[in-house]
């Protein structure tokens, strides 16, 4: 049987940045980058977290050579 992988989907929730990062946790690949209540000037939008976990790849290069991150982006 074929399978499709699962695409990656925004959820709305009611937990803070905070639990929601902490109920993740267990999973592989957790990684959170938060700007919510962290800006020096008062933003309109107040920030944004965004939080991952259980990557289907992770792709590791260098800024000088961004070949490799846009050839997977290529093959998507």
């Amino acid at each position: 049987m074929k399978t499709t992988p699962a695409l990656p989907r925004r959820l709305r929730l009611d937990a803070s940045p905070e639990e929601a990062a902490t109920r993740l946790r267990a999973l592989p690949g957790l990684v959170w980058l938060d700007t919510a209540g962290n800006l020096p000037e008062t933003d309109a939008d107040g920030g944004i977290s965004l939080i991952t976990a259980a990557p289907r790849a992770v792709l590791r290069g260098h800024l000088s050579d961004p070949g490799p991150l846009e050839q997977a982006l290529a093959e998507l």
